[in-house]
């Protein structure tokens, strides 16, 4: 754990830089990628993900390939940088650009289907064999509970039988092909669950690297990032493989030595429900499904990694939701506890997800210092510094604490600037002044691995739930409870409650101690709410009974009848449930009143606001012992104020990320804690320190208009007045770039003896100001404030305020307008 430090705050050290995507995109000119590694390096980019996209014309880990990753490294170290390496061509990782299949095509995905017959009393049945299939297994069942499996497994068809009552089914099980195929590639995705393939995928990718590169492996090479590895059966979006399940060929052979019972059996209950069977089938399967991958990928390419102190990254495919991860990933935290940082993508706009919350959750559960997000892939050319901001604050404060930027392009010619857009490079004229940014994540990023986390709350994830209920094409249980989950997540971060999920192993890393589970970093549980749940282990009943039976508050959300991952209860199990239910700690709602858990759990949970309005602000809470971290982050449109308390302490300061300064709140120290009165502006977002120094509350700034300049703006280099300073009054339509706005103003002598400011409202996209000629600034999101004490003098001054826009409508066709669409006026702060 490291200490809170203001000087590190303020120039915290590489090991915080944002590391971006860069899309090796284009002809890879050795000099030009020596210019876009100094642009980088310049704007506070210390570190940077290599990564192929479609558009290079360097065939893939060619040799050509290398003498450009050479030209990249060498570069690196000169500037003081350090590297990543993407580990596959475009996505997802683990088929190395084809080869994995090309040399050995039976190390292609599989899945397993079912067909059912319908015997014909006293008629043998007849299985079909079909294309590009093989039989893995027929099983005959009667009445949903007795299982004969009649396979000929010499000759893979069904062994002579007939049915002598009406009570059965067959089902047949084939392997197939997984049809699904990488981005822009022709060839097939590999199995993730053999570990021969993953040696194969070390063998063409990493192993290479090292070969070529042995002196800057683990120097300049810091480690490499998988993206999106997962499984691909049952693609409902693609129509492929449909009503399938995850498979490869020692599947059967391998869960017998882990489980000690043959599945195959019992296959049909993944897809039908039989009854208690059904359960332990599906929670046995997903649990093998969840250790075979994490043996057969992860492991495979960590452990090759780690013996050279390598480190291993990434993100899952399809995270955001308990229903998708179940099929593409079966279990989510088993998965990123097997990389060396917890990691997500936001490749949309939608504020309300559960993804980071449950990557910071994994993070903390599992020790890791990191979790990343892998951010702004697809959200378009419209995408401006303002909303990158925002963003970045609703991801920060959830518990994100390193950026991965989705991307910068090495090239936008051609078909390449629709290819997962926007660049947030050099092609943007924000880009002079992107610094800014880097460095405002940077700062976040020391916040977020300094000190530990705190939660006062945790959300259960049912992970078994998810399994017990899950059946290929039959989702809805699940679409509910991953609405359930949802709303409780938005009601608690709307609430100001910090939280974590909790699987069940991380409810097992808790001990209880008086009322509350710790265990999980500096956090200490005083509450559990508990979702829909279906199946719970009999270990974690008994220590949420325990829980709730001393005094902790457990709230129960919808349907809690559970059964243990065998379909059974057993008289312990039973035992719990009571206990628990009849605990004064035990609250329940019915479902669909997840907007009553806020309410429930404040009356449990202690207040951290104790005035205003602070709905809608989301809080981090971290501690080092000494200081205590409060990130806020206004998601709503409209001004907040209210006053937070860090019980226990003395003072409270602004830790400011935008430059790194530190100085004293409005604060008053109010029955043995520090109370800070907040306002946070619409979207806007602060860092609240509390501490045990005696330090003098700041005093209230007031201010007065000096001047009223909204309108009667000059374009620069015509003598043309704009109604307005934008863009369209410019007479600038279908246009992205930056157009100057000049106006001369008068200013009196003795109103230029105070601090004074320029105030720019409602602003689209950026803007910099200059004065008399001398450069006042750049602001690439709100609030649009340039401070011009010392740059104004008595009588006339001439000011000129540069908008610019995004690259939305050179590259789309679209006609957006930028340009200051509210007031701009000069005020004097006392």
């Amino acid at each position: 754990m490291r200490n809170y430090d203001r000087e590190q705050f303020k120039n915290p050290s590489e090991e915080y830089s944002i590391a971006p995507f860069w899309f090796l995109n284009g002809d890879l000119n050795d000099d030009e990628l020596v210019r876009q590694l100094t642009e980088m390096k310049e704007k506070s980019v210390d570190r940077v993900i290599l990564h192929s996209r479609k558009g290079v014309e360097v065939g893939y880990l060619s040799e050509e390939w290398f003498k450009k990753i050479g030209v990249i490294l060498d570069a690196c170290e000169k500037l003081g940088m350090t590297a990543l390496i993407y580990d596959e061509d475009n996505w997802p990782s683990g088929y190395a650009g084809g080869r994995i299949t090309e040399e050995n095509p039976d190390f292609a995905a599989i899945c397993l289907s079912v067909d059912k017959i319908y015997p014909v009393l006293g008629e043998y049945i007849t299985v079909e064999n079909k294309p590009d299939s093989e039989i893995e297994c027929v099983i005959a069942v009667h009445d949903d509970d007795y299982f004969l499996d009649i396979t000929d497994y010499e000759h893979k068809t069904n062994k002579p039988w007939r049915s002598e009552t009406l009570q059965w089914e067959v089902f047949v099980f084939r392997k197939e092909k997984c049809g699904h195929r990488p981005a822009y590639s022709p060839y097939p995705y590999v199995d993730l669950l053999n570990p021969e393939v993953a040696r194969s995928f070390v063998r063409h990718t990493h192993e290479k690297y090292k070969k070529h590169f042995p002196d800057q492996w683990g120097k300049v090479i810091k480690g490499f990032f998988t993206d999106e590895p997962g499984f691909y059966q049952n693609y409902l979006e693609q129509c492929k493989n449909l009503n399938t399940v995850i498979w490869t060929n020692d599947f059967a052979e391998r869960f017998i030595k882990k489980y000690g019972y043959d599945i195959r059996p019992h296959l049909c209950c993944l897809w039908q429900n039989m009854g208690a069977i059904s359960v332990k089938t599906r929670c046995d399967y997903y649990n093998a499904v969840a250790e075979f991958y994490q043996e057969g990928y992860f492991n495979v390419i960590s452990d090759f990694l780690h013996k050279d102190g390598l480190i291993h990254i990434g993100h899952l495919h399809r995270e955001d939701f308990i229903e998708s991860l179940v099929q593409t990933e079966s279990d989510f935290f088993s998965a990123i506890s097997a990389l060396d940082a917890s990691g997500i993508d936001c490749i949309d706009r939608n504020p309300v997800r559960i993804t980071e919350r449950l990557g910071s959750s994994a993070a903390h559960i599992y020790g890791k210092e990191i979790c990343f997000s892998e951010t702004f892939g697809g959200f378009g050319w419209n995408l401006t510094t303002e909303e990158m901001k925002r963003r970045v604050d609703l991801q920060y404060v959830q518990g994100v604490n390193m950026l991965v930027p989705h991307a910068f392009f090495y090239s936008i010619d051609g078909i390449r600037k629709t290819e997962s857009p926007p660049s947030l490079f050099l092609q943007n004229g924000y880009w002079k002044y992107f610094g800014q940014f880097s460095d405002y994540a940077k700062r976040l990023s020391y916040i977020g691995r300094s000190g530990n986390f705190v939660a006062d709350a945790a959300i259960y994830f049912p992970v078994k739930t998810a399994w017990a209920e899950f059946r290929p094409l039959y989702r809805f249980f699940l679409h509910e409870l991953d609405e359930q989950i949802l709303a409780l997540t938005e009601e608690l971060n709307g609430g100001g409650i910090v939280f974590d999920f909790l699987d069940d192993t991380g409810i097992g890393r808790c001990e209880r101690k008086g009322k509350t589970l710790t265990g999980i970093e500096k956090s200490a549980y005083k509450a559990i709410i508990l979702p829909s749940v279906t199946v719970m282990p009999e270990k974690t009943l008994e220590k949420i009974a325990d829980f709730a039976k001393h005094g902790g508050f457990v709230l129960s959300v919808g349907d809690f009848d559970p059964v243990d991952e065998t379909g059974n209860r057993s008289e312990r199990f039973t035992a719990a449930l009571i206990e628990l239910k009849k605990s004064v700690g035990y609250k329940a709602l019915k479902k669909h009143r997840e907007d009553e858990a806020l309410s429930a759990l404040k009356e449990a949970l202690p207040h951290d606001v104790v005035c205003g309005d602070a709905s809608g602000v989301f809080v981090l809470k971290r501690t080092d012992g000494v200081t205590e971290i409060r990130f806020l982050a206004n998601t709503e449109d409209k001004e907040k104020s209210f006053a937070i308390r860090g019980e226990g302490f003395s003072s409270a300061e602004i830790w400011n990320a935008e430059n790194g300064e530190t100085y004293p709140a409005d604060f008053a120290v109010i029955n043995g804690g520090a109370e800070a009165n907040i306002a946070l502006p619409p979207f806007g977002s602060v860092i609240v320190a509390f501490t045990r120094e005696n330090l003098t509350p700041a005093g209230k700034s007031e201010e007065r208009r000096l001047a009223d300049i909204t309108c009667g703006w000059k374009i620069a280099g015509e003598d043309k007045i704009a109604k307005r300073a934008d863009f369209f009054s410019s007479g600038k339509e279908n246009f992205s770039g930056e157009v100057t706005f000049v106006k001369e103003t008068d200013i009196a002598p003795q109103e230029t003896h105070g601090r004074t400011i320029l105030k720019l409202e409602d602003v689209a996209d950026y803007a910099s100001v200059s004065v008399n000629g001398e450069f006042a600034g750049a602001r690439l999101w709100a609030p649009y404030t340039f401070d011009l004490t010392g740059k104004l003098h008595a009588g006339k001054n001439e000011i000129a305020v540069t908008i610019g826009s995004t690259e939305e409508n050179a590259m789309t066709g679209s006609n957006k307008n930028a340009g200051v669409f509210g007031s701009i006026g000069i005020f004097e702060v006392k």
